[in-house]
């Protein structure tokens, strides 16, 4: 707020004092980013790490417009390009966290700064993310530090039906900039979460499972009358046209659900338990929907029907504790177990102020039989597959959106540090809310 003011300061100044620089001011701010801070750049020198396609040792990477040129080894760097020398270090995309509230949540104790969890229906699948997200959130710098360059922000799980995703990258002046897919997903939630207390519908399983399955045939109705509404069939010959009918009032839970029926989006379905996880599939079934697991904790006794059915999951229990019948390592074996399988999974951290930490959930689950090949694809290019961006993102490919991480070490590693971070093609500082305040006081 404080530079805020200091930049209308400035811009009142330049009026006073000349006219036409304010106007010439005034445009250069209005003008879009991608026109202030284009950089061209080449990565030269590093162990460049595609995902996709192998590994380029002595690579370079040449970025133009926010996209990736080229890339390989002895690629002539352009003549005044910005170079990043990456001797010695490694040049990963960045990663993607598939399931998180980053932008929808600051302070979770204070519910004014919290815009997930739309509680006042049980249907809000209108409900975008996108219009709530805060590109000025301090928790991006915090989470994009750490080489995550993209996140999925979701509208929460305590409703049956809750509302539409959005994926963007971490940065960006405002959400326009930082949007990549809008909506990209809609959540459903089978979970004890969704359950209503004191009586109101639903307060059971089975009945968050009837409400939604009511919703979807009410929606496939409402789509129905609005395709023949606007696309009626032609007459046959001899036959007069028919009467235009009038379209179904405007019903923007119903328009939401019609993205998912038509395959637009895919459903994405918050369960846990193993009877939850059967419920999601049957829904899946009946609509013949693109769906997508969100936890699915307890799937082993289903994965064969996942697999079968190239059902994907967002898993996200590496940490959660075990049960009393559960051992010790059990979620820290899943994502082991999910490979084994063939089940394709991302892992997630489904939160706001952890999704820095998605680095070392991959990493645990390595430690504890997952292959590290697996590990780097669950946090790049298979989630981004999942979310239908693995044309855009996931890997390092010439076409590619430019976001790339230069470390100096594994970035599965805690020890590794992020040495240069660019996003969308722009070179990102490493500054963050905490490195401000470390070096505020770390000489008292």
């Amino acid at each position: 707020m404080i530079n805020r003011i200091r930049d209308l300061h400035s811009f009142l100044f330049l009026f006073v004092l000349h006219p036409l620089s304010f106007v010439f001011a005034l445009s250069f701010v209005l003008c879009p980013s991608s026109l202030l801070f284009a950089q061209d750049l080449a990565i030269t020198g590093g162990r460049v790490v595609t995902v996709t396609k192998g590994i380029i040792e002595n690579g370079t990477v040449i970025v133009r417009g926010g996209t990736i040129a080229a890339i390989g080894q002895g690629i002539p760097v352009p003549a005044g390009v910005k170079v990043i020398d990456a001797r010695g270090l490694l040049v990963y995309p960045g990663m993607i966290d598939p399931n998180t509230t980053v932008g929808l949540v600051e302070v979770p104790a204070d519910r004014m700064t919290d815009d997930t969890e739309e509680r006042t229906k049980t249907n809000t699948a209108a409900v975008e993310t996108a219009w709530a997200i805060a590109s000025d959130s301090e928790v991006i710098p915090v989470t994009r530090v750490n080489g995550i360059t993209t996140v999925m922000t979701s509208p929460g799980t305590g409703n049956p039906i809750d509302g539409l995703t959005a994926i963007i990258n971490l940065n960006g002046r405002v959400v326009d900039e930082m949007l990549v897919k809008a909506p990209a997903g809609l959540v459903f939630s089978i979970n004890n979460s969704a359950r209503r207390a004191g009586g109101a519908p639903p307060g059971t399983r089975p009945g968050i499972v009837a409400m939604i399955r009511q919703e979807l045939y009410d929606a496939q109705e409402y789509i129905d009358k609005k395709t023949k509404a606007e696309q009626p069939a032609a007459p046959k010959k001899g036959e007069k046209a028919p009467e235009k009918k009038t379209p179904p009032a405007v019903d923007l839970n119903k328009d939401a659900l019609g993205k998912v029926l038509k395959g637009e989006i895919p459903a994405i379905f918050f369960c846990r338990e193993v009877q939850e996880i059967r419920a999601a599939l049957h829904i899946a079934d009946e609509f013949k929907l693109k769906a997508v697991l969100l936890g699915a904790d307890e799937a082993d006794p289903l994965l064969d029907e996942i697999k079968s059915r190239n059902i994907p999951i967002l898993f996200d229990a590496t940490y959660r504790a075990p049960s009393d019948r559960q051992p010790y390592d059990y979620y820290f074996r899943m994502a082991g177990r999910l490979e084994k399988a063939g089940v394709t999974f991302a892992f997630t951290t489904s939160t706001a102020h952890q999704v820095r930490n998605l680095p070392y959930i991959a990493a645990q689950s390595v430690a504890y039989g997952l292959s590290p090949e697996t590990a780097l694809r669950a946090v790049t290019i298979t989630t981004a597959n999942i979310l239908g961006v693995a044309d855009r993102l996931g890997s390092l490919e010439a076409g590619k959106v430019a976001n790339i991480v230069v470390w100096d070490g594994d970035p599965l590693q805690i020890r590794s540090h992020v040495k240069h971070l660019i996003i969308a093609g722009k070179e990102v500082p490493l500054d963050t809310r905490q490195t401000w305040l470390r070096d505020r006081y770390q000489k008292y």
